[in-house]
């Protein structure tokens, strides 16, 4: 059971209530009314089904702040979360595709990929719809690192920060370097992982910006 509406007191006397919401065919709605200070007495029900105006407002599905899709990296056999924020009118689908290819459908806006391989990197596309409609944007795209090149990646959070990942050889030391101007580098972070990723501190928006970034070994 999920609440859709809620109302207290619409009128400023504790006395009338009054709730609008999307009614969705074949769905069925309960009615609660509770007194106020555990108030009791008797309770007068008015309902109406309209399409005229003005219509309660009935939001499309969102996918929030993917203006620009993550470029996740991975070593082989790792597990790789995709994640994705999303808003509007419940019940909400959502449906994973990697390239063309649906991958997982249902309520979360998570996708687990254990044990990633070659046959894992690519684009990753987000679905989400409800009776009002569909959107769908590219998440995030993988690649899968070989040999001791790192490969850098990045997710860039809804306030504008990014979270950085690099993607390389076992138990071998790699440096991330910003620039501003390609010539001066400044190193941000050193370090190894036993399994070849390693994800850095959250970098803030006024730290990345203009910035380029590269990670090299050490």
């Amino acid at each position: 059971m999920r609440e859709v509406a809620c109302n207290n007191d619409v009128s400023g006397t504790d006395k009338t209530s009054s709730v609008s919401f999307c009614a969705r065919a074949g769905n069925i709605y309960l009615v609660a009314v509770d007194g106020v200070g555990g108030a009791s007495g008797i309770v007068q029900l008015h309902y109406a089904m309209s399409n005229a105006d003005p219509k309660p407002s009935c939001p499309g599905p969102t996918i929030v702040c993917a203006s620009r899709p993550a470029r996740r990296v991975a070593t082989q056999g790792t597990t790789v979360v995709l994640s994705a924020r999303v808003g509007g009118t419940e019940p909400l689908e959502l449906s994973w595709y990697h390239g063309a290819t649906l991958v997982q459908k249902g309520p979360s806006a998570s996708l687990v990929l254990p044990n990633v391989g070659f046959a894992d990197a690519g684009t990753y596309t987000l679905r989400v719809s409800n009776d009002d409609g569909m959107t769908q944007r590219e998440t995030a795209s993988l690649a899968i690192a070989t040999g001791d090149q790192p490969l850098l990646g990045y997710t860039p959070e809804c306030d504008g920060s990014i979270t950085f990942e690099i993607a390389g050889a076992k138990n071998t030391a790699y440096v991330v370097e910003s620039s501003s101007d390609l010539v001066a580098w400044t190193p941000l972070f050193t370090g190894s992982s036993t399994n070849g990723v390693q994800r850095l501190p959250v970098l803030d928006a006024g730290a990345t910006a203009g910035k380029t970034f590269r990670a090299r070994k050490f």
